[in-house]
């Protein structure tokens, strides 16, 4: 199972700058039934590929997620979105 994090409001930053990480499909069991602000969460991630983990997310709170993505140049694919 994935990790609980249900209650978080907020993922800024979260992931900002993190080269080594190259997908997120170890993200998909993650609960964000209350996240508000994924703002910069892969933020300037440079060898990013995927993010197909984050398509079962429950977004349905979420008010911000400017530069969500911005200058993670290798992402391929949105299919996560």
């Amino acid at each position: 199972g994935g990790w609980d994090v249900s209650n978080v409001e907020s993922a800024r930053n979260l992931f900002n700058e993190n080269s080594g990480m190259v997908n997120v499909d170890g993200l998909a069991g993650w609960r964000f039934d209350n996240l508000k602000d994924a703002t910069g969460m892969f933020y300037k991630m440079a060898n990013l590929v995927s993010i197909s983990g984050v398509r079962n997310w429950n977004v349905t709170k979420l008010e911000s997620f400017a530069q969500f993505l911005t200058w993670s140049k290798k992402v391929t694919s949105l299919d996560g979105l």
